[in-house]
């Protein structure tokens, strides 16, 4: 566990992390949920996150759903300071709604005093069908689908069901 002022961090699996202390939220950022490729995982990490949740309160999953029509390409992004530059890129190799998963890889070009360096990761992460996400969430027993939003934060509608081509979105999970 680390301490910063009177915030604590903790580095533990998703599968089993238990916690005596209970929380008032809780966010799993930037696709994380997805390396969890089995039901079983999931279910597990959904009743370990509920238990440490107080009633009412809302566990944030955000996440990236299968695509509903073609797989787009990576879309590079750039970032520099001090000198030095990264280009990163990320891009879906192949989703596979029968195996549920989607292989991926992400690259990473640095160049600082003029040396340019190559770096290439690939992942296997769980391709997830906001119907499958809808059961595992409700065979938890722990939390309900409260609201969904956009990457730029806006309400999805009713009816209006999340894909890949809507990016990475919040899904708010209200603590039942």
């Amino acid at each position: 566990m680390h301490q910063v002022g009177r915030h604590r961090f903790v580095a533990a699996d998703m599968v089993s992390a238990e916690f005596s202390t209970r929380f008032d939220a809780a966010f799993n950022s930037i696709n994380s949920i997805r390396y969890l490729l089995s039901d079983a995982d999931v279910i597990s990490h959904l009743k370990l996150t509920g238990s440490t949740l107080r009633d009412g309160s809302v566990y944030i999953v955000h996440l990236n759903f299968a695509q509903d029509g073609d797989i787009p390409g990576g879309h590079p992004w750039t970032m520099e300071r001090d000198g030095i530059r990264v280009t990163t890129s990320w891009e879906i190799l192949d989703e596979d709604q029968n195996s549920k998963l989607s292989h991926e890889t992400a690259t990473f070009e640095v160049e600082t005093e003029g040396n340019l360096e190559h770096f290439e990761k690939r992942h296997t992460l769980r391709l997830w069908l906001f119907e499958d996400f809808q059961e595992l969430v409700q065979r938890s027993g722990q939390f309900v689908i409260a609201k969904i939003f956009g990457e730029e934060f806006e309400e999805l509608k009713d009816g209006e069901r999340p894909s890949g081509e809507l990016g990475n979105v919040y899904v708010v999970l209200r603590k039942a």
